[in-house]
């Protein structure tokens, strides 16, 4: 084997991606992002085929340019923490788990098969790499009685020529049938193995997890599509789809025990030691690794990877699927850099740069994005600090709770809660419990986890089971079997009608429906796929056309068109009549729909122009959905945007359509127009070659000839495969209607255009004329109309910058209103007094209750206060009813003495009144509070607690 000087992993992967493209006519294809944007099965991307699945699944439009890719090679980024793959919890543990990886990887698409996938991988690591024959194993696929899958007996005896029988074992499903998910392309696979103890015989150490005999590189002969049934399907055709692991290959070469002794780990590792001052990496594991130290340094490396290429990719930390994986990954990493080696605050952030030095000539979006990745980190540690001190609340609230009552064991819902919600690892929990004698309930704590992991796998079954109608691998293999062209597209950007011939009719779903020569049932949703259609499919964030199909005694109406691997099939049901394959139709699109459709996609072209020359241009799009009504852009942003923001982005937008500036297209090859300056992209997409342009303002025959002038920075130019106006002025009109956050480092506005806008911008009007006339009121006066008035600003479509400033200045009145109550504060509380003294003097002791309104400023301690007073004094019941000071709700104050609780408690008539007219409430058997919405009247209030007192008495 060649020395550690020779091989460095730059020239590990290099050889990989050389001995492919160069000797074996493979394309190089640059790896997706860690997550797959238009994969609703997956939480990241777990393989280097991910990318490719619409390929293997026969889905692929025969326009796109992947369609004419026979052989591909790559190094996938991938990241292994959620969902069926989940390595984190393995990661410090040993020394070759990771939740962040490389991928190094073949990839045949109905090109080569088993004989050539196997020659190549035995002459790279052999010839090329010079690994030592005699310390390879492999394994093949043994069979599956309840799939009814034969043994790879192919595979086996082409590893004949390479390797003797006892080097080549069998296995079953679990280790030698490689599946991506629960659902999608899958196949028997063989695996390769090294010895790294060079041992005559290591046959039974195999798959056995032992680290010093290591799987290094999996070759699936892809050839089935895993139906949500179970079933297995064939695919259209047979693929190879290799994936080797480039840290544990590296290792191999460098002649290190494991992954983390390389080059790929090294430079972290000395960051780490820098960073935190704590003593250096000594490969100590388990309970040689007393102090957790080296375990630590592993932690805080893998999640430093995963978190830098993830953020630089498009996923970020959040609450829920992706991003809350992502959370946990950084709160783990965070904690155990703190915990084992003394790091300060704020120090994950700052080992950014030693992964974008170390893996960023490679994958230039780490240098790209590498600024974004600090802001967000710094963010999230602050954030994590916050739960970190909440955790420790938390966790002496538990203490305190379980000291009362003699327990000793940490419940498996409140270690999940230390560890879901405040990021709190079970080591750590462990040792918390310790210092106060408890011990963890481990195996309820893994139920929890348990069913976190299918909540996740919940989330990913219920998006991938939107709509039941598909077309699947089995389904277009049928249609190409029938010898059905894919749909002709050209007219999707225009608005007149056209005749198209039916192809194909669908009924049921993809796994239990079929095809059928004609059709007439009303009730049944059916799918049409045509020669040709103007029907724009849903695609590239465009919601798809509705509309009608027809003859002189046929109509079916479409309500949902969808696209699969060039066939384009429109859903819906007949309104009358009988369709047959062969009939000639009328494709008419609902034009009312399709207008504003069309002017909305324009809009978030020009809104994407207008972010970058406000915002800067590390404000990218995100992604995008364009209905007739609305639209709304996502985009990459550490934070919200500033009023003046907002207001300067909806000014620049309505100057390009008060400009009226022509809106051109043109199809042009991918390589040039890569060239064009300002031209954007939607980040992770994959585009045709050649490829749609959209430019708004530019004439793209001009652009051409001079594309790198800096002047085409100053127009909107787009890839994009959607329906567009001709001239900008078509949308009359633009606002912002909405601005929020997706999740940490992503916003999202919404937008109208034409009437909508015109109507907002009317709405806001009529707002300001009377916000205006509320701030001319005398203080007294103000109260009720403050809530009118606050109610509908809450409620109305109208510029978002608009929106805010009126809340402002609302907020302005509410400390008038505020200041009010503080001054007749003292008045109420008095006549509060002199009620209960007047009650005192004709109480008659038969009355045990009473239930009256009290006019308090809605102030909640003088309501406590006289509530209390009251019951003390007269012994009875008390139930009184103050408008809040904003005049939204009706607070509610109880009081029963101790005396009474055997006829009514003060808790039970809080909840029936909450529970009868849509409030909420409780409290305890002597003293409760609750509230009632403002549309609930005094009247109904006062009725439904005095009978339900009366019926106790």
């Amino acid at each position: 084997m060649s020395s550690e000087t020779e091989w460095t992993s730059q020239r590990v992967r290099q050889t990989f991606i050389d001995f492919f493209q160069n000797k074996h006519e493979h394309l190089f294809v640059p790896s997706s992002p860690v997550f797959p944007y238009d994969d609703p099965t997956l939480l990241f991307t777990n393989a280097g085929m991910n990318q490719f699945k619409e390929i293997f699944l026969g889905r692929i439009s025969p326009n796109a340019v992947e369609a004419s890719w026979t052989r591909a090679c790559n190094s996938q980024k991938c990241i292994r923490a959620g969902g069926k793959h989940n390595d984190l919890e393995d990661v410090g543990r040993d020394t070759y788990h990771h939740t962040f990886f490389e991928m190094l990887g073949n990839w045949s698409f109905g090109n080569y098969f088993q004989e050539e996938a196997i020659d190549m991988a035995w002459e790279l690591l052999t010839e090329v790499y010079g690994l030592n024959p005699k310390r390879l194993y492999v394994s093949y696929f043994g069979g599956d009685e309840e799939d009814g899958l034969p043994a790879d007996l192919v595979a086996r005896d082409l590893w004949r020529k390479h390797l003797p029988d006892n080097r080549i074992l069998p296995f079953g499903k679990e280790e030698n049938f490689w599946e991506m998910g629960d659902v999608g392309p899958c196949g028997p696979c063989s695996e390769i193995h090294y010895d790294r103890l060079d041992r005559e015989d290591a046959s039974e150490r195999v798959n056995a997890d032992f680290p010093d005999v290591i799987e290094i590189w999996n070759l699936v002969f892809m050839q089935y599509n895993r139906e949500k049934s179970g079933k297995l399907t064939d695919l259209p055709n047979k693929h190879v789809d290799t994936g080797m692991g480039f840290e544990r290959l590296t290792s191999l070469l460098q002649d290190k025990p494991s992954n983390y002794d390389t080059d790929v780990f090294v430079p972290i590792f000395d960051a780490i030691q820098k960073e935190t001052g704590s003593e250096g990496y000594t490969f100590l594991l388990g309970e040689e690794d007393v102090t957790k130290k080296d375990f630590a340094y592993r932690v805080v490396a893998d999640h430093i990877r995963t978190l830098t290429f993830s953020i630089c990719d498009g996923a970020l930390p959040s609450k829920e699927g992706r991003g809350f994986v992502l959370r946990r990954i950084l709160r783990r990493a965070i904690r155990t850099g703190k915990e084992y080696l003394n790091a300060e605050d704020g120090f994950f952030s700052r080992l950014v740069d030693v992964v974008v030095d170390t893996f960023g000539d490679f994958f230039p979006e780490l240098k790209k994005h590498r600024d974004l990745a600090v802001t967000i980190i710094e963010k999230e540690e602050a954030l994590f600090q916050n739960s970190l001190r909440k955790g420790n609340l938390q966790f002496q609230k538990i203490a305190r709770s379980m000291n009362k009552e003699g327990n000793t064991i940490i419940s498996g819902s409140e270690t999940y809660l230390l560890y879901a919600t405040y990021g709190f690892p079970l080591d750590l929990i462990q040792l918390m419990a310790e210092d106060y004698n408890f011990t963890v309930d481990e195996e309820g704590f893994e139920e929890y986890l348990q069913i976190d992991k299918e909540r996740n796998e919940s989330i990913l079954a219920s998006r991938n089971d939107v709509d039941v109608m598909t077309l699947d691998a089995a389904c277009m293999a049928e249609l190409k079997d029938m010898n059905v062209d894919i749909t002709d597209e050209e007219y999707k950007y225009q608005i007149e009608e056209i005749n198209a011939n039916v192809l194909a009719l669908r009924v049921g779903t993809s796994e239990n429906g079929s095809f059928v020569e004609e059709f007439s049932d009303k009730d049944t949703q059916l799918g049409i796929i045509l020669n040709q259609t103007s029907f724009y499919a849903e695609e590239g964030g465009q919601i798809y056309d509705t509309g009608f199909l027809t003859t002189d005694d046929f109509q079916f109406v479409v309500n949902d068109v969808q696209k699969f691997g060039g066939y384009v099939l429109h859903k819906g049901k007949i309104i009358t009549g009988t369709v047959r394959v062969g009939d000639e139709l009328t494709a008419l699109i609902n034009q009312s729909r399709r207008t504003p459709i069309t002017n909305n996609h324009t809009s978030t072209h020009m809104v994407h122009h207008a972010l970058r020359v406000v915002c800067g241009e590390d404000y990218t799009q995100r992604g995008s959905l364009v209905t007739e009504n609305q639209f709304r852009f996502d985009f990459a942003s550490v934070g919200s945007l500033s009023v003046e923001q907002l207001q300067d982005i909806n000014d620049n937008v309505n100057e390009s359509i008060a400009n009226e500036l022509p809106v051109y297209t043109k199809l042009i090859p991918k390589d040039i127009a890569l060239k064009i300056k300002g031209l954007r992209s939607m980040f992770g997409d994959k585009y045709p070659d050649p490829v749609r342009v959209v430019s708004v303002g530019a004439d793209l025959d001009e652009v051409l000839e001079d594309k790198e002038n800096e002047k085409w920075a100053n127009y909107s130019i787009e890839f994009c495969g959607g329906t567009h106006i001709v001239n900008s002025k078509q949308v009359q009109a633009f606002t912002i209607i909405n601005e929020l956050a997706q999740s940490a480092g992503e916003r999202r506005i919404v937008c109208v255009t034409g009437e909508d806008a015109m109507s907002a911008y009317e709405a806001s009007k009529l707002i300001e004329q009377s916000l205006s006339n509320l701030e001319q009121l005398a203080n007294e006066d103000l109260p009720e109309p403050f809530s009118v008035l606050r109610k509908k600003v809450d409620a109305s479509v109208i510029p978002y910058f608009h929106k805010i400033v009126y809340r402002e200045r609302l907020s302005a009145v509410y400390d008038r209103i505020t200041e009010l109550y503080k001054t007749n504060l003292k008045q109420k509380q008095q006549e509060g007094e002199e009620l209960i003294e007047e009650l005192s003097e004709s109480h008659n002791p038969d009355v045990k209750y009473i239930v009256q309104e009290f006019d308090c400023y809605g102030n909640q301690k003088v309501l406590n206060s006289i509530t209390q007073s009251m019951s003390e004094k007269l012994g009875i019941v008390v139930v009184l009813v103050a408008h809040s000071l904003d005049k939204e709700r009706y607070l509610i104050k109880v009081q029963s003495p101790t005396s009474l609780h055997d006829n009514v408690k003060a808790n039970e008539i809080v909840k029936h009144i909450g529970a009868e007219l849509n409030g909420k409430g409780g409290g305890s058997n002597s003293s409760a509070a609750g509230f009632v919405p403002d549309s609930v009247s005094i009247d109904d209030i006062l009725n439904v607690g005095l009978t339900f007192v009366e019926e106790r008495f």
